[in-house]
């Protein structure tokens, strides 16, 4: 990953913004299906 930060510092920041915003969505998707899946209990 060092190589592209030198080739291209804004290719890098974007590619890693949007890796967190897929991991985001795909933790709150699992998040959304574990609920679904176990409703909580009172």
């Amino acid at each position: 990953m060092a190589d592209l930060e030198e080739i291209h510092p804004l290719g890098a920041t974007l590619l890693q913004v949007s890796y967190d915003h897929l991991n985001t969505l795909f933790h709150l998707k699992m998040s959304q299906d574990m609920l679904s899946i176990q409703p909580l209990a009172v």
